[in-house]
């Protein structure tokens, strides 16, 4: 029989209940025997089952306020009265919160604590993710470390109650329970670790592990299937194979790459978590005025941007924001167009789409459209005017050739490897594909290596119950600055650019730009790691490259809506088009409110300028390599997919050829296209 506190309440009897709920049993037997049942099944004392009741009304009472009776209850009788609807309700409650108790118990066994009893939760947690994928989380570890024996089912009905108890009451076979690892603590046996053996396998040395160790020690299910793939080092996908791979010794003897962070212009200091709703309305209306500008020089300023709600018979030029017109998704009957205040007043109008034969749109996008108004409720869409086009990144001969790879007498191709988190599987915190991923880096000796967080993911299932044994910052140091101290010693040459993720735990800002990692002064890293923004807009040597690290093309995969879309492009390139035609890394608003938290006012480190050569964008859609309107376009894919390995790219960027420079050097300041797409080859392999 389930006792509480350890101790076995006295039996309650008619008389201590009527004492306790007083005048709510008037008159009403069934009540009283049914929570005199409640008191014999919970072993508890009349009062302690009317604080439960207590507790239960109160919330009960909230919710019938809020739906039915703004202003209180009429009279003194209290609203909810223990009817057989309510004690129904009542002996739900009082299951639940006994499976909470369970579960906190589970939890509590089978998380690490501290002295002082506290959980190991690296001081530099900043945020956490939602109660609700907590919850869910801390369900499946409760339900993985529950005995057998115990309940198998999450949910019962009503009456279950007592084979719950009687459940939850058997005594129970110890088993053993695992844990996760302690680096930092000490053995099995209670005597203390040396450094160099804090973790079975790990060699510290060199930063290799032997073998990825599980909680209890064992390489864990994940990690065995893991380190048995068939499909390692697999290339899935090249561009431009006609050119050659340079050898790694060749690389090693080139200059190293010059790297360059390329800020916005007229960038602006903002106070973080204090943007006001009318300055994100300012920079949305804002927006639309910078895109309606730029389709008049587009179009030779041949262009009288008319009022889109107002009624006109015959057809007149607007430009706005897509909108949807309910909440729900953007579909062919609610499309609305929002335009400025400017060229109509800040209003929204519906759009007509029959009489267009080709669209893709999606919230957020900025458009120019021709059509009418007829009635003065609904624009009539008869064609959507092409953006213009993204000028390319260009380039005097003069500066070219005072680069590192053009003034090198050994002029070989950059090579830049690009790998994007998360960097370990889901059952352990152990960071496998990292490991195999610099043993590549090790071989290869690349120019640059760009790592795309997360590098502790907030999502992780081992971190969203709390079973880390470590601070966040000893976790990164031991597992991930290992490699870049292993790099730095090995090959000095090589830069590490490291692009925090808004699902890193060891970033404070959960917001979408964000500014560098901010590591303390006691974290030092190797010179040869550079933190840069996400987004990121650099040059590397001779090559213009933006780096977004937020899923935008799945966001816009989920609410574009489309009807004899290009057919040059697959639904890959024309998401990734968008972006180019859109000048913006995140042109989707309303935003994903699960993964971005935009600040609208620094939308300006969003904005392309121009074209780059590359641009890298990680998402959870399929890897590709693709040539979009000149640009390179790149999706590396995740170095993780949760409980096996996955891919990243490896990029060749040879230099202008020697004949085509010289001649360009006879106007060595005009400039001149990079022409990048088609001197650099691209692989994905599998890790």
């Amino acid at each position: 029989m389930l006792v509480q506190n350890n101790v076995t309440a006295p039996m309650a009897t008619d008389n201590d209940l009527t004492s306790a709920f007083g005048t709510l049993l008037d008159c009403n037997p069934l009540a009283l025997q049914e929570l005199k049942t409640l008191c014999h099944a919970l072993q508890l004392s009349a009062e302690d089952l009317y604080i439960k009741w207590e507790s239960y009304a109160i919330q009960q009472e909230r919710n019938i306020l809020s739906t039915n009776n703004l202003y209180g209850p009429t009279n003194d009788s209290p609203i909810v009265q223990p009817d057989p609807e309510h004690l129904s309700k009542f002996r739900q409650y009082v299951q639940r919160e006994l499976e909470k108790q369970a579960l906190s118990q589970s939890l509590q066994s089978s998380t690490g604590t501290d002295r002082k009893g506290r959980n190991k939760i690296g001081k530099h947690r900043m945020y956490t993710s939602s109660p609700r994928s907590n919850l869910s989380a801390a369900a499946g570890a409760a339900k993985a470390h529950r005995p057998s024996g115990s309940v198998q089912n999450e949910m019962h009905d009503s009456t279950s109650l007592d084979s719950l108890i009687e459940k939850l009451a058997m005594p129970q076979t110890p088993t053993k329970r695992r844990r996760v690892h302690d680096p930092l603590g000490t053995g099995p046996t209670g005597s203390p670790r040396t450094p160099s053996g804090r973790i079975r396998g790990m060699d510290f040395e060199n930063g290799r592990e032997g073998t990825s160790l599980g909680p209890s020690g064992v390489q864990s299910p994940q990690a065995n299937r893991y380190a048995e793939r068939v499909n390692r080092g697999r290339c899935e996908e090249t561009l431009n194979a006609h050119l050659g791979v340079p050898l790694p010794s060749e690389v090693a003897n080139c200059a190293p790459a010059h790297i360059q962070l390329l800020q916005p212009e007229h960038e602006q200091p903002f106070l973080y978590m204090y943007e006001r709703i009318a300055s994100r309305a300012q920079e949305l209306d804002h927006l639309i005025e910078e895109v309606a500008q730029l389709y008049q020089e587009g179009y030779q300023h041949s262009l009288d941007f008319g009022d889109p709600s107002q009624i006109s018979q015959s057809p007149v030029v607007v430009v706005g924001r897509i909108c949807s017109e309910s909440e729900a998704k953007l579909n062919k009957q609610s499309v609305v167009l929002e335009a400025s205040r400017s060229h109509g007043g800040g209003c929204r109008v519906r759009l007509g789409l029959d009489q267009v034969p080709t669209f893709s749109l999606f919230p957020g996008q900025i458009v120019a459209m021709e059509g009418v108004n007829t009635n003065g409720d609904m624009f009539t869409v008869t064609k959507f005017l092409p953006p213009p086009v993204l000028p390319p990144v260009k380039t005097t001969p003069k500066e070219l050739s005072t680069l590192p790879n053009y003034q090198s007498q050994n002029t070989t191709a950059t090579t830049v490897l690009v790998a994007s988190g998360p960097f370990t599987l889901d059952d352990n915190l152990e960071f496998d594909t990292l490991r195999d991923f610099f043993d590549i880096v090790a071989k290869e000796q690349p120019d640059v290596v760009l790592l795309m967080g997360p590098f502790v993911d907030h999502n992780h299932p081992l971190v969203t119950i709390g079973a880390m044994d470590m601070e966040l910052m000893e976790l990164f140091h031991l597992y991930i600055g290992s490699h870049f101290r292993r790099t730095a010693q090995h090959s000095s040459r090589t830069k590490i650019l490291l692009l925090p993720s808004p699902r890193d735990l060891i970033h404070p800002f959960f917001t979408f730009p964000q500014p560098p990692f901010m590591f303390d002064e006691d974290d030092q890293l190797p010179p040869n790691v550079i933190l840069v923004p996400n987004p990121a807009h650099l040059q590397i040597n001779d090559v213009t490259l933006a780096v977004n690290n937020v899923d935008v093309l799945l966001h816009l995969s989920g609410e574009e809506i489309s009807r004899n879309a290009n057919p040059a492009l697959d639904r890959l390139g024309r998401l990734t088009q968008h972006l180019l035609q859109q000048r913006s890394l995140y042109p989707l608003f309303p935003p994903s409110v699960h993964d971005v938290n935009l600040q609208l006012q620094q939308l300006q480190r969003l904005r392309l300028q121009c074209a780059p050569d590359i641009l890298i964008t990680s998402s959870q859609l399929n890897h590709f390599v693709k040539k979009v309107d000149q640009v390179l376009c790149i999706n590396p894919g995740l170095l993780t997919k949760k409980q096996s390995g996955g891919t990243f790219a490896k990029l060749c960027v040879f230099p202008i050829a020697v004949d085509s420079l010289n001649a360009a050097m006879a106007n060595p300041d005009e400039p001149i296209p990079h022409g990048v797409c088609d001197r650099t080859r691209v692989d994905i392999f599998r890790v």
